[in-house]
């Protein structure tokens, strides 16, 4: 007997090689590799709106706050810069202002309470909210880590100063500063 795998392909009787082909073959169709490599067609099927913010890495003063609603899509830097560099600017200050000085390291400090602060990239970080139907977490979640900058990549290019001269695909390069 031969059963039909959906597809009107029959599959074979009795040959649990071909099985075993079909079932990666399916697998890598899906984009669930045995490698857990993930491919980008249908990453984000069902996604109908997103919403947070972005740290990038040639922007490390202000979150770039974003939100997409079907085929609108809307990018700008956030008005509040990262704690974290005001801080930094702070620092580089020779008579930095006491009332600024306690304001950051209050806010630092909830933040730390929170889990929302490294002591490597302060609160630099990504947030990202997916609202859909029948979304693949997982997929998801693989796709996005592998769009990020891992240690490797950045210590082989020579730190975070280095990432300010990567490529901007957004705003040619023009990035907000700010002064304390």
């Amino acid at each position: 007997m031969k059963i039909s795998n959906g597809d009107d392909t029959p599959e074979p009787e009795d040959d649990t090689e071909d099985k075993k082909d079909q079932a990666e073959e399916k697998k890598d169709q899906d984009g669930d590799s045995h490698n857990h490599e993930c491919h980008h067609d249908n990453v984000f099927k069902g996604v109908v709106r997103t919403k947070g913010q972005l740290w990038m890495a040639n922007a490390s003063n202000f979150p770039i706050k974003f939100q997409t609603a079907g085929t609108s899509i809307q990018m700008q830097f956030s008005e509040q810069p990262f704690f974290a560099a005001i801080k930094e600017k702070i620092e580089q200050k020779e008579n930095p202002d006491d009332f600024l000085i306690n304001f950051v390291e209050g806010e630092t400090k909830e933040l730390k309470e929170k889990g929302k602060w490294s002591d490597k990239y302060g609160d630099r970080r990504n947030e990202v909210i997916f609202i859909g139907i029948g979304l693949d977490k997982d997929k998801m979640r693989t796709w996005l880590t592998q769009a990020l900058i891992s240690e490797e990549e950045t210590a082989a290019m020579g730190g975070m100063e280095e990432w300010k001269k990567l490529k901007d695909p957004f705003w040619n390069g023009k990035m907000p500063d700010f002064a304390v």
